[in-house]
């Protein structure tokens, strides 16, 4: 616990920092995420007795998400299908027909999956997109948070069952908790005006809040938040690892501490593109 909250007290300002900042620190921040993240990602791959193609892997990763910030999305699509054709020679190189496939599968799935950090970039392009990150990344923080302490104070009490064989340690009540918590978090925070409510349309011309968009966004957040932590625990569950990594000591890897955020970008650039 001392390591986490030591952790804790240095990354969480960092963070917010690095978001309100913008520019080239996003860049700094996608790029030290993604490949730390993907290095345990194969590396726990390798654990399991695959063989991916750990390190060309991880530099189309960052090749990738270089293109997206200095070239802008419309090349990632070209960029994509690059890798996949790299990938593929790397393959016909090496010419192992027996793993053939789990091999290939692993480190293209490794590089798409860590590729969704980089929608820190196409949050940061909308209006206010600073802002936006640094309130998303507050609800993940809050929904993580919250998940964790009412499913230990009131786990397995209401509906006495886990929440998914999947991470039985996760129990339906933390997880009603964590999206509870994080709508009131964000309704608070939308109502004291520490962010610029007008600008990122969080409130209307009149100056009241939008409940019905201020209330899906923390949803939307939430929901994908959690998604995404079960996605991470089921990848370490088919790799049979229990942390991604210990870099951040007591709060594991990279992707322990990153997964569910992974998640949550992608799908709030697009709730705000359509809402906001």
């Amino acid at each position: 616990m001392l390591s986490r909250i030591l952790v804790a007290v240095a990354g969480i300002p960092l963070l917010i920092l690095l978001y309100a900042s913008g520019g080239i620190w996003h860049y700094f921040l996608v790029f030290v995420v993604s490949a730390m993240g993907l290095y345990e990602y194969y590396t726990m791959a390798q654990g399991d007795g695959r063989n991916p193609y750990k390190y060309p892997g991880i530099v189309l990763s960052l090749l990738l998400l270089s293109f997206k910030y200095f070239g802008g999305p419309r090349y990632s699509g070209d960029a994509f299908v690059a890798a996949f054709v790299l990938i593929s020679l790397l393959t016909l190189l090496r010419g192992d027909l027996v793993n053939v496939n789990q091999d290939f599968g692993v480190t293209l799935t490794g590089i798409l999956y860590i590729y969704l950090f980089s929608f820190v970039f196409n949050i940061a392009a909308l209006p206010r997109g600073n802002s936006w990150l640094v309130l998303t990344q507050i609800a993940v923080w809050v929904c993580d948070s919250f998940a964790f302490f009412t499913g230990a104070t009131l786990g397995r009490k209401f509906f006495k069952e886990g929440l998914t064989e999947i991470s039985p340690k996760k129990s339906k009540e933390g997880a009603i908790g964590g999206v509870l918590f994080t709508v009131l978090c964000v309704l608070i925070l939308a109502e004291t005006g520490l962010f610029p409510g007008a600008d990122m349309g969080l409130t209307d011309g009149a100056g009241q809040l939008r409940y019905g968009f201020v209330i899906g966004y923390a949803l939307v957040a939430a929901l994908a938040c959690e998604i995404g932590d079960l996605v991470e625990s089921i990848i370490k569950r088919g790799f049979h690892a229990k942390d991604s990594g210990a870099l951040l000591l007591g709060h594991g890897g990279f992707l322990d501490r990153f997964d569910s955020l992974i998640f949550v970008l992608p799908v709030i650039s697009l709730f705000l593109r359509l809402f906001a």
